[in-house]
């Protein structure tokens, strides 16, 4: 078959392009392959002693963080090569890039410092996948972590992206070991004694329980007397676990605190509080009482509602005792204040109180006839 040298061009061109895609494919893979033996080869020759739960945390964070870097840079390379490929002069372009990079370099100086501090992180060790940090105020699990940022999720299950350049000081909780830190209150009148007995007995059979013993390096133990508080005596408890279990062996420890403490009778103190309102208006001892709101019965059976009634009443009439007829304290009148036939009812009208059978209105400041 004859073709035309443009068509065989074109066919060349073509296998080419299809021979470079193939081997970018094949350069992903082998990257993806070679890339964790040659870094778990390269950190177990550091000498820096860890544990294999340690170890293998930093061995998943850099592989991780290496091999996404090297198949970028795959991807970067292949695209190079197929503009070459199509007829695209490349010194001119790789110039454009040089100057972008220039560009770049000046305008995004907070990307530079994220991947720069991303890169310390990572050779220095500071944390890794896995741990639990505080960084740029925000604690949390480590969910993911590379060149740029740090993906951490809290203890609610919110997740936080921490740009790397924001990391001036990286707390890492979980770093080899972690350590139970507890501070136990009991009463000052407490057997101090018998409570530092009870702390380390729980603490061996803690270190003995098929649950929590795997979890402990060293028992939990009666320290010292911490500090005298304004509720009773501190006693500080310290511990080693392994990384991040301090806080399920400190739960239980807890646990078995409360109940060893109730049935020793050892009290463990707690703050009371009152809330104080505003204090009530002085009432006066005078004839006539200040106007208050009925509510109620009264003892001289008429029933109150919550109406605002506001009345003081004086003189002497039907079958009242004389001097004041109304004396007003939260509504309840005194017995002999005012005597009434039959039940009484609150008028609608505010600030009137009349009586069924009563045909007078006791109304504010009016006395009966």
């Amino acid at each position: 078959m004859d073709l035309s040298p443009s068509l065989s061009e074109i066919l060349f061109r073509s296998l080419r392009i299809l021979l470079i895609v193939v081997l970018a494919a094949a350069g992903r893979q082998l990257v993806a392959r070679l890339t964790p033996k040659l870094v778990r080869a390269s950190l177990r020759r550091e000498a820096a002693p860890e544990t294999s739960g340690e170890h293998a945390k930093r061995e998943e964070t850099v592989v991780r963080v290496v091999e996404r870097t090297l198949q970028l840079a795959v991807l970067f390379i292949l695209g190079l090569t197929l503009l070459g490929e199509v007829g695209v002069n490349l010194a001119p372009a790789l110039a454009s890039i040089g100057i972008l990079g220039v560009a770049l370099g000046f305008g995004a100086q907070k990307l530079v410092q994220d991947v720069i501090n991303g890169l310390f992180i990572l050779i220095e060790n500071q944390y890794r996948k896995g741990d639990v940090v505080r960084i740029a105020g925000v604690a949390g699990l480590v969910e993911d972590l590379n060149l740029r940022r740090t993906v951490l999720r809290d203890l609610d299950g919110i997740v936080h992206h921490v740009p790397n350049g924001d990391v001036r000081v990286a707390s890492n909780y979980t770093s080899e070991w972690s350590r139970v830190n507890l501070d136990v209150t009991v009463a000052y009148d407490a057997d101090i004694d018998r409570a530092q007995e009870i702390i380390d007995d729980l603490g061996r059979e803690l270190a003995a329980d098929p649950i929590f013993g795997p979890m402990i390096t060293e028992p939990p133990r009666f320290l010292r007397v911490d500090k005298f508080a304004d509720t009773g005596v501190v006693i500080k408890v310290l511990g080693v676990t392994k990384p991040i279990k301090q806080w399920d062996v400190m739960g239980e420890l807890r646990r078995r605190l409360l109940l060893a403490f109730a049935r020793e009778g050892i009290r463990i103190p707690s703050v009371q509080r009152v809330a104080a309102g505003p204090p009530d208006p002085p009432v006066p001892t005078g004839p006539c009482m200040p106007p208050a709101r009925p509510h109620g019965v009264t003892p001289n059976g008429c029933r109150n509602t919550e109406a605002p009634v506001s009345f003081c009443l004086s003189g002497s009439g039907g079958s009242a005792a004389g001097g004041a007829l109304c004396q007003g304290v939260r509504g309840m009148f005194p017995r002999n204040a005012i005597s009434l036939p039959r039940r009484g009812t609150l008028n609608p009208l505010e600030g009137v109180w009349g009586c069924a059978g009563v045909r007078e209105r006791i109304i504010p400041r009016v006395a009966l006839p």
